[in-house]
């Protein structure tokens, strides 16, 4: 194999596998607008089995089971609420329909490619609610046992790539391909995790991004806290990303990819 089909071939690989390429857009998809956490997120979270709960007696954090059935659909919730910001238009002046109405639009905005970030298709209009977290609060179990049904939400493309060794040097130029696109109105879905300890194995919503003493500073929707953005900073000098402390994760270094860039993921 010469020197040209080589590179040809490894080029190719690149995208593929690591989403090195850029997207193709249509040349008329409009531009997408900015996520709003407090109106483009849902009113309800993807709750853990285990969480780290403060011991009385010593004063320390230990693990304590929680009995919920919602849980380990980060991926899902994150995906879908891209979707919904993609491809959903919420008309509050529109009058409302039978429940059974509104399961069939949800699961019309869940179809579509989840892929997207501009709308190339005309939007799946909500009567009757002015955003995704109004309409998620009244439709709570509909949407939640969509997101169950949904294999995706457990298992997304991609999650081949934790075991895949991710250098410093390719976790700063995932930083910067990252802070490029949320700094040019894309939300981006990314998956963060720790490998082979898998203390963290999480999805979340990027949607901000800023400079801060020259570190890279992302604003994100975990879906596990509906209260407000959380923020992941990359240390541009340590070329790592850092977690925040969470109460199933006790913060600190974590490698992060994006998902759905790249064919296989």
């Amino acid at each position: 194999m010469d020197r040209a089909l080589r590179s040809a071939v490894a080029a190719l690989f690149c995208v593929a596998a690591f989403g090195c390429g850029p997207a193709r857009l249509p040349a008329d998809a409009p531009p997408l607008r900015a996520f709003r956490f407090a109106t483009d997120t849902f009113a309800w979270v993807n709750d853990s089995h285990w969480v780290l709960v403060p011991d009385p007696a010593s004063g320390t954090l230990v693990w304590t089971p929680q009995d919920v059935r919602f849980a380990l659909h980060c991926a899902g919730v994150v995906r879908a609420a891209r979707q919904f910001l993609v491809h959903a238009r919420f008309d509050p002046t529109a009058a409302r329909v039978e429940p059974e109405g509104y399961l069939a639009l949800a699961r019309s905005v869940l179809a579509r490619d989840p892929r997207a970030t501009r709308a190339t298709e005309p939007p799946i209009v909500i009567p009757g609610y002015r955003d995704l977290r109004t309409f998620s609060a009244d439709f709570e179990p509909m949407l939640k046992e969509e997101l169950l049904a949904d294999w995706r939400s457990v298992v997304p493309r991609g999650d081949w790539r934790i075991v895949v060794p991710f250098t410093p040097g390719m976790q700063a130029s995932i930083a910067r391909t990252l802070f490029g696109e949320v700094r040019a109105g894309t939300p981006v879905i990314a998956r963060v995790f720790r490998f082979p300890v898998m203390t963290i194995n999480h999805a979340v919503l990027l949607f901000g991004a800023t400079e801060d003493a020259g570190d890279l500073v992302f604003e994100a929707y975990d879906p596990n806290d509906a209260s407000g953005p959380i923020t992941i900073r990359f240390d541009i000098a340590a070329e790592t990303f850092l977690f925040p402390a969470r109460n199933y994760f006790t913060g600190g270094p974590v490698q992060v990819y994006e998902v759905y860039r790249g064919l296989l993921s």
